[in-house]
């Protein structure tokens, strides 16, 4: 069996769904698996934790903020972001991978428009969101995506230009 792109299953206990890490369940099974463990998993789908692993591993990553849901959350995480004063910023739902919830009203210019997205961000995706410096806005820098199909014979790597 092949899982691509799948990361947690709906699965009931006593009663209630909930998201279950699918590595997680095939090592709680005794399931022989290729991958990522289950806590590499987690952090990627965690763009916060991720960053903070980049950071404590020396790799550079723009400056950004961890908003933490609730609306004691969203003053103190607008209070850090002025603080910060990296604009241009750009609004991500914290756990959505491969760009889901981001597009061209996800930047914020100013105070006004960051407390705005964040509102929209939080009712739209609810709980956390990621708010980092956004890069998009220097000319000289590029964001570069890498995108594998199989091809004949062996896999074509073609990168993007974002």
């Amino acid at each position: 069996m092949v899982l691509c792109g799948i990361d947690h299953l709906p699965e009931e206990k006593d009663g209630i769904t909930v998201s279950t890490n699918v590595h997680g369940w095939f090592e709680s099974h005794n399931v022989l698996y290729i991958g990522s463990d289950p806590e590499v998993i987690e952090r990627d789908l965690s763009k916060a934790s991720l960053k903070r692993k980049w950071e404590a591993d020396g790799i550079r990553t723009p400056p950004f903020v961890h908003v933490e849901a609730g609306e004691a959350g969203l003053k103190e995480g607008i209070q850090k972001l002025k603080v910060l004063d990296a604009f241009p910023y750009i609004i991500k739902p914290e756990n959505l991978g491969n760009s889901k919830g981001i597009d061209e009203n996800s930047i914020a210019w100013n105070v006004d428009e960051l407390s705005r997205i964040l509102e929209r961000m939080i009712s739209l995706y609810g709980g956390h969101i990621l708010v980092e410096h956004y890069l998009g806005a220097y000319p000289d820098v590029k964001e570069i995506t890498c995108a594998m199909i199989q091809g004949q014979g062996a896999m074509q790597c073609m990168p993007a230009f974002l």
